[in-house]
């Protein structure tokens, strides 16, 4: 075998090597194409008999077939719960396969619009478990933001959710918009329970649940923050967290000014960047 043979044949097994790793890469992406499918159609087949069961436990409880004593309720009550649980952990499970497979429809939008909205509509739920929710804006009117107002709105219920599950009774919990720099920011912050240092860091991990607080068993499945995570990148902007056990928590987002000319959001579906990150 010659020099110039001998100095081919580590070209020719890298070349090889490529190969094999772009088929690998290949196979574990169809993988992951064909779970996503079947965690999909597991999802939408197991809503509607959750939503039956839940729909006749309440017709019981409302004694639309006859009188209940107190222990047939007290076990209705609890079946009712937890058909209630599911049918929240499923419409999680969707709206994560909603924000993996479509695309975003950004457009110039006043934030302060749609955080308004989300605002009033979780005032209810603040008042009844006594926490004061309000909305604070820096030198208003500020400049409209590239963005999805459905995925915007996704990104508040997730956030005001989470900060009104963990508020105490009689906390506040403000959400605050400013400009910083060619962005706005948006925050949202509670007098709850704090998440520990070491979790901070994972707080936006998939399936991530906080152990060793007062509310660890609090029933989720550790998506929603992932997905508040997977909007906001999908946007182009930057979300974070900072927290003290037993004070509370703020978590943060930005999106880019629509007037920017460096104002991009991802033209690619949240789920591809999913894959890629998680290859």
């Amino acid at each position: 075998m010659s020099e110039q043979q001998r100095g081919q044949v580590p070209y020719a097994q890298l070349g090889r090597q490529v190969q094999e790793l772009e088929q690998t890469v290949a196979t574990l992406q169809q993988l992951q194409a064909e779970r996503e499918e079947f965690i999909a159609y597991v999802v939408h087949e197991l809503r509607t008999p959750i939503t039956f069961l839940a729909g006749y436990a309440e017709l019981l409880l409302a004694n639309e077939f006859g009188p209940l004593n107190d222990s047939q309720r007290e076990a209705l009550q609890a079946l009712f719960d937890k058909a209630e649980a599911l049918i929240h952990l499923i419409s999680r499970l969707l709206a994560w396969q909603d924000i993996r497979a479509r695309a975003l429809d950004a457009t110039p939008v006043q934030i302060e619009e749609i955080v308004s909205l989300a605002v009033r509509s979780a005032k209810a739920v603040a008042q009844q478990h006594n926490i004061k929710l309000s909305m604070q804006v820096d030198n208003p009117p500020l400049p409209p933001v590239l963005a999805d107002p459905d995925r915007v709105g996704q990104i508040l219920d997730n956030l005001l959710s989470n900060a009104l599950k963990y508020s105490p009774g009689g906390g506040e919990i403000i959400v605050h918009l400013a400009r910083e720099e060619d962005a706005i920011r948006c925050s949202v912050s509670d007098q709850g329970i704090g998440i520990p240092p070491k979790a901070l860091k994972h707080i936006f991990d998939r399936f991530y649940r906080v152990g060793g607080t007062p509310a660890h068993g609090v029933p989720g499945l550790g998506l929603g923050l992932t997905i508040v995570r997977e909007i906001v990148n999908a946007h182009g902007g930057h979300i974070g967290a900072e927290s003290t056990l037993g004070k509370g928590s703020t978590f943060y987002f930005t999106l880019p000014l629509a007037s920017q000319p460096s104002a991009q959001f991802s033209t690619t579906h949240p789920a591809q960047s999913a894959a890629e990150e998680s290859l």
